[in-house]
């Protein structure tokens, strides 16, 4: 699971978008993601990406080459001239960053579908978060197991010292259920989530949030 985790980050890379103009409507490769100032630099698949700003009648855009973990920053400014009544705008900037990965050849293909979504990406990584610490919780409450079987067939051991070791154990095999059932919805949803990935047309862009709370974990968001 850990590789498939170190997998799935060489797939993506982040993006710092810098607007001089605040309230500049920003989107990546026509999927909104907010707008100025944003908050945090935005994570994408690795390939080319065609960034834009727009702002009343005024539209920048800048098309990027992202590859694996790469931490770009960019900056859009806006025209000082509104754009025709006809809205037609200028040709794009052609400015393009083009980072070559470790081997010296470039990430991603040019039409720039080549990437997973960052809901696909979000989803495998909790997968695989959540199976890595079933199997810690596990490997525990194996290891408590023999401890307080040892300590049931030696004489003399301390009632509470039992008692401790008894409760170690079963809130161990309790979250690694948790955990376990938690991975395996997880893994549901990125299944599904990977076999419907690029049929969104003129759909929003996918909206994802992992969520932990006291009931258990999941995933929300519109799809």
């Amino acid at each position: 699971m850990e590789k498939q985790v170190l997998k799935l980050k060489d797939r993506v890379g982040t993006v710092a978008i810098e607007c001089p103009d605040e309230g500049a409507e920003i989107t990546i490769d026509g999927r909104p993601v907010g707008v100025t100032p944003l908050a945090e630099p935005v994570m994408v698949s690795v390939g080319r990406r065609t960034i834009v700003a727009k702002l009343g009648g005024r539209k920048v855009d800048q098309v990027v080459e992202v590859g694996g973990r790469d931490a770009l920053t960019i900056t859009l400014e806006l025209p000082t001239g509104a754009t025709p009544p006809d809205g037609s705008t200028s040709e794009p900037t052609g400015d393009t960053t083009t980072l070559p990965d470790e081997g010296g050849t470039e990430t991603g293909s040019p039409d720039g579908d080549d990437g997973l979504s960052t809901g696909v990406i979000v989803a495998w990584a909790a997968t695989g978060v959540l199976a890595v610490a079933a199997v810690a919780t596990g490997v525990g409450a194996l290891a408590s197991s023999g401890e307080l079987a040892d300590q049931r067939d030696t004489l003399g051991v301390d009632p509470e010292e039992l008692e401790s070791t008894s409760d170690r154990v079963f809130a161990l095999g309790l979250t690694t259920d948790i955990l376990i059932g938690a991975a395996a919805v997880m893994a549901g949803v990125s299944v599904y989530l990977t076999l419907t990935d690029g049929d969104d047309g003129e759909e929003p862009a996918n909206q994802t949030r992992f969520v932990v709370s006291p009931f258990g974990v999941g995933l929300t968001g519109s799809f």
